[in-house]
Parts: C-alpha cells; structure tokens; sequence
C-alpha cells in the first residue's frame, strides 16, 4: 500500500498499489501461501458469507479517491473494491499458477494498462 500512498494521482496510486501486489506474486513463498493455498479457504469464507479480506480497506483506499474526486462518476465504491479485488485475485492466480510467472506478470500488466487506458479515456469527470 505504501507504493500506492507515494503516488499524489488517483490513477498513479492505483496502478502503484496493483503492481505491488502483483510483484509480491513473483516470490515462492508468497505464491503459495497467500495466493494458492488461500484459495481454499477464501471459497469457503465465500460460502459462509464473511468475505471480508485484508486487501478490502487496502483496495478501499486506493479506489475511494477515484470515486470521490468523480474520476469514474456513477460508480460507488464498494462494489467498485469487490470488483477489483475478485480480479486481483484472478491475476494473482493467473501468475501463481503459471510455469513462467514473470512471463505471466507482464501479461498480466498489458491487460492491467488496457483497462485503466479503457477507464480513462472512457468518462468524463464531473464536478
């Protein structure tokens, strides 16, 4: 989060935030402990309804200043964060599980630039 807190832009903070979570997806240990062998245990907090993350309030902060200063209006930020985060997971674990994880993290930062290029190109701010 500190890389995302560095950034004064909203869409700096969080393109910052993302890739430090996604580098973190590059070390072993942090592969197998936070990213697969969670998934086992996130499905079934899933089921039992108590999805509250520790990256939740970490999304939170970096997202809310995108809705807050109207860079994505209509939008809340709960679902916003949600979102985020079910596809957070999924490129963890596209990197996770793939033989050529470093391969797969610059993949992953091709489809990261698209959508946040998509994002922004794709409103206007509102005051």
């Amino acid at each position: 989060m500190a890389a995302a807190l560095a950034m004064k832009e909203p869409w700096a903070a969080v393109r910052a935030g993302l890739s430090a979570f996604l580098d973190a997806c590059l070390e072993p240990t942090f592969r197998r402990v936070v990213v697969l062998d969670s998934v086992s245990v996130l499905q079934q907090e899933v089921w039992e309804g108590g999805i509250e993350h520790n990256e939740l309030p970490m999304l939170r902060t970096v997202l809310t200043p995108l809705v807050a200063t109207h860079l994505l209006p209509g939008v809340a930020v709960e679902p916003l964060v949600h979102v985020a985060l079910g596809g957070l997971y999924g490129a963890a674990l596209f990197i996770a599980r793939s033989p050529k994880p470093k391969a797969a993290r610059r993949e992953v930062d091709t489809v990261l630039d698209q959508l946040i290029s998509g994002l922004r190109a794709g409103v206007t701010p509102t005051t």
